[in-house]
């Protein structure tokens, strides 16, 4: 996974897979459970899938477990991510997904570098207003005015643009946007626009190499033996929520189970903000538990996945 499953916001008794471990030695002692975590912040499915052959694969493990977050979608495309990053759009160093000029799909090999970043996007004065509003001792305050007055949406907006105008200014990438006003989005991740039936032709593609990138996390873990499952993060919403649903439905023709933590919340009971730090979108030590809850509870029901296994 990306920054969820990086956790740097946690200790490590509090991130999820130790949970997981922690709860199923207690409370299912016929499984034998272990877990690893691989996580990068600001990564989508297809720059995560070397890690699976690198470091995943050697355990020869039973379960594996990709953890999507709504920004996932936008951060499959280069073009997208390229945006919301600063990359430049052939300069990711991660591996990525490209369509060849027939149409079909491929894996690009990462690129680090440097010089290719699109522009920052960022004026002086609300450069400098926010740098004063992380530094004062009156945190808060100035973190609520910085809301208040629309300075973080109006910002994104403004990078999105400028790095747009740059980015469609690059060799093979003139067309890229087209159909697509980048100062409509509310955010930089701009989720709406994967909404619709048929989104503009950038979010289409990123929604097709992030099929990709589950076709290519299936036929891998099919050919290894291992069983592959989805952990929606309660960032992606409930089922029936617009954002879930193309990720269950997009899970669903590959078959691949889909656990939805904000269902999973819903159901004890809890309030999804706890889930998450109050100025921080990253799991808090509940999220991670939660998560870890619902992983269990579909462990306890799929119990054949750890069979004559030592690793899940």
């Amino acid at each position: 996974g990306d920054s969820f499953v990086e956790a740097l916001e946690v200790g490590v008794a509090d991130k999820f897979h130790v949970r997981l471990e922690e709860m199923a030695a207690a409370q299912l002692p016929g499984l034998d459970v272990t877990a690893s975590a691989y996580g990068v912040r600001n990564t989508g499915q297809t720059h995560q899938l070397p890690w699976y052959g690198e470091y995943a694969r050697p355990l020869r493990p039973n379960l594996v477990i990709l953890v999507f977050v709504n920004n996932d979608f936008a951060d499959n495309s280069p073009a997208l991510h390229a945006l919301r990053q600063g990359y430049g759009p052939d300069g990711i160093p991660y591996v990525t997904a490209a369509r060849n000029a027939n149409g079909t799909l491929a894996l690009r090999p990462p690129n680090n570098d440097a010089a290719s970043r699109l522009t920052s996007g960022v004026g002086e004065i609300p450069r400098l207003v926010r740098i004063w509003a992380e530094a004062s001792s009156r945190f808060l305050f100035a973190e609520w005015l910085w809301k208040k007055i629309g300075l973080d949406a109006a910002q994104a907006r403004a990078r999105l643009s400028a790095r747009a105008e740059d980015l469609i200014l690059r060799p093979g990438y003139e067309a890229s946007l087209d159909g697509w006003d980048p100062a409509e989005a509310s955010g930089r991740d701009m989720l709406e626009f994967f909404v619709p039936p048929n989104p503009p032709p950038v979010f289409q593609d990123a929604l097709d190499f992030t099929a990709f990138a589950l076709d290519e996390f299936a036929r891998r873990t099919e050919r290894d033996g291992a069983e592959l499952v989805i952990l929606a993060s309660h960032t992606m919403g409930p089922s029936g929520d617009p954002l879930f649903e193309r990720l269950a439905d997009m899970a669903g023709e590959r078959g691949i189970p889909v656990i939805n933590q904000y269902d999973y919340i819903a159901r004890r009971g809890g309030k999804i903000e706890d889930a998450r730090f109050a100025r921080d979108k990253h799991w808090s030590a509940q999220g991670h538990q939660w998560a870890a809850e619902a992983l269990l509870e579909w462990l306890r029901e799929n119990p054949q996945v750890c069979d004559d296994a030592d690793a899940a």
